[in-house]
C-alpha cells in the first residue's frame, strides 16, 4: 500500500480552492453614493405660509391658543389668537368674548412675564 498524505493537507487544498471560487463570484466594490442621495428635497421657504388654511367657523371652536399680555390698567388680554386659523373678525370676536367673560383661562395663574402663550377654553351655558 501506497503511503498517503496526511488529511490536513488534503482538506487545505480542498479550502483553498474553495475560497479562490468564491472570490471569484464575489461582486466587485460598490461606487461612492453619498448619504445626501436618499434625502429628501427641503422645502422652499419662500413658498412657506402661503397656502391659505380654511378658517374654522367660531361656533365649533371649543378651546383657542392665545398670545396674552396686560393693558395699560394691568387687566389680562387677549393679544393675537396663534390657532385654529381664524379670520381677523373671528379673532376680534375671540378678543371681545374673553374681556366678557365667554371664554375662560385654563390655568389661571397670573404670569411674570409681559407676554405668555395660554389655552382659552369657551365657558359652557
Amino acid at each position: 500500500m501506497a503511503p498517503s498524505r496526511p488529511p490536513t493537507h488534503r482538506s487545505a487544498a480542498v479550502a483553498a480552492a474553495l475560497v479562490s471560487a468564491l472570490a471569484c463570484a464575489a461582486p466587485g466594490p460598490r461606487p461612492y453614493q453619498s448619504p445626501k442621495a436618499n434625502v429628501l428635497p427641503e422645502t422652499n421657504p419662500a413658498a412657506m405660509g402661503t397656502v391659505a388654511m380654511q378658517a374654522v367657523p367660531l361656533a365649533e371652536v371649543d378651546q383657542v391658543v392665545v398670545k396674552m399680555g396686560r393693558d395699560q390698567a394691568g387687566h389680562v388680554v387677549v393679544l393675537q389668537v396663534l390657532s385654529p386659523a381664524l379670520t381677523p373678525e373671528q379673532q376680534r370676536e375671540v378678543m371681545r368674548a374673553f374681556s366678557l367673560g365667554d371664554w375662560k383661562r385654563q390655568v389661571p395663574l397670573p404670569p411674570q412675564t409681559e407676554s405668555w402663550i395660554e389655552t382659552l377654553v369657551k365657558n359652557k351655558p
